[in-house]
């Protein structure tokens, strides 16, 4: 049925006049929507209606309005629209539960394009990014407690700026990061607090010494 309408949509459009560039993007965008670009809570998730609907074979119905609003936007200027809400079940939580489909709380980068680095940025913004960062990988603190952190993780997902150097001083190891600080919402804490998120209280994500 989908694709029978699927080869429909360019001869209904050449009869009412209609003659659109018709691309494959331009089809899927009509027939299913097209991808979303989400920036709340955190840049670079990206949605496709596409393998939703066609490859998976869930309806519009599956979705809307009962999990997510038809209007575009309407989700994430909800002020519970976070991973909080999403391991609880809402939103995409609804089936990324870890039965129905992958658990929200886990692979990460399957949705979050910033942790698969800079190839789905466009080229030159992928250069001016690269030019500014600083090394890629660097550690926090030393021995049987240390942690990795990886700038390229995080710059796919935020600016320069949110973080430094108002949650980090830009020189390392002089911002003095301590545990006791990221429980109470500073340094790493300031987004790791189990909403924008995983929790600090999740060890072995950041310490994997410890697992």
């Amino acid at each position: 049925m989908r694709k029978s309408l699927l080869i429909l949509i360019p001869v209904i459009l050449v009869f009412l006049g209609v003659t659109p560039a018709l691309t494959e993007e331009v089809v899927e965008e009509i027939y299913y929507g097209g991808d979303i670009l989400f920036t709340t809570p955190v840049k670079s998730v990206i949605f496709s209606h596409k393998v939703h609907t066609q490859d998976l074979g869930f309806n519009c119905q599956t979705c809307h309005d009962g999990i997510f609003s038809m209007a575009r936007g309407a989700s994430e200027s909800m002020g519970d629209f976070n991973m909080k809400s999403l391991a609880e079940g809402r939103y995409c939580g609804s089936c990324h539960n870890g039965e129905m489909a992958f658990s929200s709380e886990t692979q990460c980068a399957r949705c979050h394009t910033g942790v698969k680095g800079f190839m789905r940025f466009p080229e030159e913004l992928r250069d001016a990014k690269a030019s500014l960062m600083p090394r890629e990988e660097i550690t926090l603190g030393e021995g049987g407690t240390s942690s990795g952190f990886s700038h390229q993780v995080h710059a796919g997902m935020f600016e320069c700026s949110e973080c430094h150097p108002e949650v980090f001083k830009l020189k390392q190891n002089t911002t003095g990061i301590t545990m006791e600080g990221i429980y109470q919402g500073r340094f790493c804490g300031r987004c790791h607090n189990g909403e924008v998120a995983f929790g600090s209280d999740n060890c072995g994500r950041c310490h994997p010494q410890m697992n």
